[in-house]
């Protein structure tokens, strides 16, 4: 399985946890490489709530956008 593969698989598997088993994610995260991406993932993540955001700007942000803002910061530490 490609990176790229990996990262989409665990993408899926953030969104979608109910279409997997435990066994599934488990071998998937024995995965050297699979739970270095994870770590990352968790990581941009983190840095980008971790900022303060006003209650205004909370409400005008929807949900699926800031999926796509940690999915954008996240692919661009891979390419670094």
């Amino acid at each position: 399985m490609t990176q790229e593969e990996k990262l989409q698989r665990l993408l899926e598997m953030q969104e979608h946890p109910e279409r997997y088993t435990e066994e599934e994610i488990r071998q998937l995260m024995t995965d050297e490489e699979c739970r270095q991406l994870y770590e990352q993932m968790v990581r941009a993540t983190d840095a980008i709530f971790s900022e303060k955001v006003t209650a205004k700007e909370t409400t005008a942000i929807a949900p699926q956008r800031r999926w796509i803002q940690v999915a954008a910061a996240f692919i661009g530490v891979l390419r670094i």
